[in-house]
C-alpha cells in the first residue's frame, strides 16, 4: 500500500479500470468486496473529499489575505483619526481617554475605572466593586450619602479596600440611606478621570 495519499488515489483508479477490464477476478463476498464498482465509489468519494479539502483551504488563504487587507485599512483609518484629533484637542485634554488612547502630555496616566458596581449586604454594609483599570496602581473611593452629604467624600485608607484593591467595603452606614460611590484610578504619574457612579440603599 502506498505510503503516499496521491499515490493511493491513482491507485484506487487504476485497479478500478484494471476490475473493470477483467470482471472475472473481481470478488464480492459478506466480508470482501473488490469490484470495479467498489473502487470507482472509493475513488469518487476521495475526489469529492480532496476538492473540499482544496477549496477550504483557498478559501482560507483568500479569508487570511481579507483579513491582512481589513487590519491595514483599519489602521490607516484609525492613525488618520488620531491625527485629525490631536489638531481638534490639546495634548493634555482629558477628552483623550474617552477614545481609548493615552493622553499625549501624560502617556502614563491610567485609564477611567469603568463598570463600578454597589450591592447592599445588609446590617448597614454596602460593596463596591470594580474591574482593574489599565496602568493603575492604586484607587481613591469617595462617597456620598444623599441628603446628608453636599458632595462626595474622600473615603480615608484605613478604610476596608483601600491601595490597590478592587473592592471596598462601606459599614456602619444609616439603613434606608441612599449611598452613592465614584472611584479614582491613580499611578505615580497622576490620576484618571473619576469612574461612573454607583448607587446603592442602605439595607
Amino acid at each position: 500500500m502506498p505510503g503516499r495519499q496521491d499515490a493511493r488515489y491513482t491507485l484506487l483508479s487504476s485497479l478500478a479500470g484494471f476490475f473493470a477490464a477483467h470482471p472475472e477476478m473481481e470478488v464480492s463476498t459478506p466480508m470482501l468486496t473488490v469490484t470495479a464498482a467498489a473502487l470507482t465509489a472509493r475513488h469518487t468519494a476521495m475526489t469529492t473529499l480532496r476538492t473540499a479539502l482544496n477549496t477550504a483551504s483557498n478559501n482560507r488563504v483568500a479569508a487570511g489575505v481579507t483579513a491582512n487587507t481589513a487590519e491595514d485599512a483599519m489602521r490607516d483609518a484609525l492613525s488618520g483619526f488620531i491625527s485629525e484629533l490631536g489638531g481638534r484637542i490639546t495634548d493634555d485634554d482629558s477628552q483623550w481617554e474617552i477614545f481609548g488612547l493615552n493622553i499625549p502630555a501624560d502617556p502614563d496616566l491610567p485609564l477611567a475605572v469603568a463598570g463600578l458596581t454597589l450591592t447592599a449586604l445588609g446590617g448597614g454594609k454596602l460593596k463596591g466593586e470594580w474591574p482593574r483599570a489599565k496602568r493603575a496602581r492604586r484607587y481613591r473611593r469617595f462617597l456620598q450619602i444623599v441628603g446628608t452629604d453636599a458632595d462626595f467624600v474622600f473615603i480615608e485608607p484605613n478604610v476596608t479596600g483601600s491601595g490597590s484593591t478592587l473592592q471596598t467595603l462601606l459599614e456602619n452606614l444609616p439603613v434606608g440611606a441612599t449611598v452613592r460611590l465614584k472611584v479614582i484610578a491613580a499611578n505615580d504619574a497622576g490620576e484618571a478621570a473619576a469612574s461612573n457612579v454607583a448607587e446603592g440603599v442602605v439595607t
